[in-house]
């Protein structure tokens, strides 16, 4: 989907520590592959891309009024509300597929925002709880094609990487990690490429954008990537 950085198959993740900037690199690499406009000067293959919000979903509206007031309109990526499932259960996996199938969105690019939320209450240290997530994850993408992109976090041991058992990498085709520096400077870089060259990224930074003023008069904010 993004030539060298996310396969147009299979299981991906772009992962950090609270803070550093991935729920605005999300959406900004989601909005580019819907596009099919270059992302950090690599080339990309238009998809249709939806947007599973597990977590945090009050604040995806201000991410994308943001995005789109600051550069183009959003309304090739279906955002689907989600707070309430989980995809280890079966019948909630068949109805998310069922909804991807109505509304065309399939050999496309989904993102499930955040990978520990899509299934409230399994143990991501364990291999029986996070391996029967990925094994439900990879029965998604068999059965609607294209590449799943899950948003993960860190450990409080970043050097050890994605949070929770040690399979889940294992299981990637790709894995982007996002870091914020003692700086402020936030990067990302490709971690894993199962079929090409890890190693590849950029920095970038977060630009304010404000939105509106709310009824007290103060300013709403929201930001984008710069």
């Amino acid at each position: 989907r993004i030539r060298g950085i996310l396969p147009e198959e299979g299981f991906a993740a772009l992962y950090g520590p609270p803070a550093c900037g991935k729920s605005f690199l999300t959406l900004d690499m989601l909005a580019h592959i819907a596009s099919g406009q270059h992302w950090f000067g690599h080339r990309v293959r238009p998809s249709p891309v939806a947007y599973v919000a597990f977590e945090g979903a009050h604040g995806v509206p201000q991410r994308v009024m943001a995005f789109q007031r600051e550069y183009w309109a959003l309304d090739q990526i279906s955002f689907i509300e989600a707070p309430t499932i989980s995809l280890v259960e079966p019948a909630d996996r068949e109805a998310l597929i069922d909804v991807l199938r109505q509304h065309l969105l399939t050999s496309g690019v989904l993102c499930i925002d955040t990978l520990a939320a899509s299934a409230p209450g399994i143990d991501e240290n364990s291999s029986e709880g996070m391996g029967k997530l990925i094994s439900e994850l990879q029965a998604i993408q068999y059965e609607v094609g294209g590449c799943i992109l899950v948003v993960h976090h860190t450990g409080k041991d970043r050097e050890r990487g994605l949070r929770g058992w040690s399979g889940l990498n294992g299981a990637l085709d790709a894995a982007i990690e996002v870091t914020k520096a003692g700086s402020g400077s936030r990067s990302w870089k490709l971690t894993k490429a199962k079929d090409g060259q890890d190693g590849l990224g950029s920095s970038f930074d977060l630009k304010p954008v404000f939105l509106m003023h709310d009824e007290y008069g103060e300013p709403i904010t929201s930001c984008v990537i710069a």
